[in-house]
């Protein structure tokens, strides 16, 4: 499933910034650029981190909703399982079907939490890429040769 999301993810960032770099070539005017850009900023980059920002967002929020989801289903089971063991008179193929599903839901949550972190992980470092990019560049100061008299 990850890696299915992660093809397709890829596939959507690449037709949608090609698609904008040919908008850009064929514009060729400044018209309507933004004006808190940085002149000379790779503006193509930009919008790619910035689409892939975006893309991580969403990535992140359906992965805590995962995670909230599995957090529920578990309480679920872990009760379902507590009843069957207070059920008179015991139900062994209840209680041994209601364990099974207890340890399934811990391995998928554990899985989520941890698809959760990496996720995370890499927004946070397009984040800072993004961010990079957007600071305004310093130019440094020509420097003078020594007066020579």
């Amino acid at each position: 499933m990850v890696r299915s999301r992660s093809v397709a993810l890829t596939a959507l960032l690449v037709v949608g910034v090609t698609s904008l770099a040919k908008a850009q070539a064929a514009g060729g005017s400044t018209a309507g650029a933004d004006p808190s850009m940085p002149a000379g900023a790779d503006t193509s980059a930009l919008a790619r981190d910035i689409a892939m920002e975006d893309s991580a967002r969403v990535m992140v929020a359906q992965d805590d909703s995962q995670t909230q989801l599995d957090q529920v289903r578990l309480d679920s089971v872990e009760n379902l399982l507590q009843r069957d063991r207070n059920t008179t008179p015991h139900s062994t193929v209840a209680v041994s079907r209601d364990q099974a599903a207890v340890s399934a839901t811990e391995r998928a949550l554990k899985h989520d939490t941890k698809r959760a972190g990496h996720a995370r992980s890499q927004l946070g470092s397009i984040e800072k890429t993004v961010k990079k990019e957007q600071a305004p560049k310093k130019v440094p100061a020509p420097r003078l040769a020594p007066a020579s008299h």
